[in-house]
């Protein structure tokens, strides 16, 4: 009964597609042959899939979801080396040789204190 109403595609997993089909269409072929059987009026096959699709479509899935803190990011001036801003340079770069936007390119001693990284950050782009 799962073949009459099947539709077959190629993908690149073809393998899961058949094996998904097979066994929700057999549940299903199943499921439909018991509601007949049980009742007095009998309905037609794609009817009841209809019914079980509408039925699970109604089912909400309640997840909690674990909140994350937002990461605040505090910025430190430090007596540090000066690095070169790089967002800075790349745009500064398009436009300029690399040593007319090395000479030009700001150069920033800030830095996030809790980052693993300490990422760079320049000023103006807060």
């Amino acid at each position: 009964m799962s073949t009459l109403y099947s539709i077959h595609r190629k993908c690149r997993i073809w393998y899961r597609k058949i094996a998904l089909e097979f066994i929700l269409g057999s549940a299903t072929a199943n499921g439909w042959l018991i509601y007949n059987k049980r009742n007095e009026k009998s309905i037609p096959y794609s009817f009841f899939e209809e019914l079980i699709s509408k039925a699970l479509a109604a089912v909400t899935l309640l997840i909690e979801r674990p909140m994350t803190p937002k990461k605040v990011h505090t910025l430190s001036d430090g007596s540090e080396e000066k690095t070169i801003w790089t967002r800075c340079y790349k745009k500064l770069r398009a436009v300029m040789t690399s040593r007319e936007a090395d000479n030009k390119v700001k150069k920033i001693c800030s830095h996030c204190k809790d980052c693993d990284g300490q990422l760079v950050m320049c000023l103006l782009f807060q």
